[in-house]
């Protein structure tokens, strides 16, 4: 049980942080995606769109360790469900 609640702690933080991280590379993306000349726009701007990718880098290993430490917790109480739970009548 004390292992579950690390694993929920660690899922908490890797979900604020993909939350966090996801929506600064949004804001920092946003104006330039709304420039008339996109292009040049891309290329005036090339370390927020470095900086952006590198946060949506982080949000995507973010995400995929939620699931690979969810995985066990959640294959573990979807045998109970079929075990004991309402789909065995």
């Amino acid at each position: 049980m004390d292992s579950n609640k690390r694993i929920a702690k660690i899922v908490g933080l890797l979900f604020i942080t993909a939350t966090v991280t996801s929506s600064l590379s949004i804001w920092i993306t946003e104006p330039i995606f709304e420039a008339t000349n996109l292009l040049e726009a891309f290329s005036d701007q090339s370390n927020q769109i470095s900086l952006a990718g590198i946060l949506i880098l982080v949000d995507a290993i973010s995400v995929v360790f939620i699931a690979i430490l969810l995985s066990p917790i959640l294959n573990q109480k979807w045998f109970q469900l079929f075990k004991y739970g309402i789909w065995n009548e």
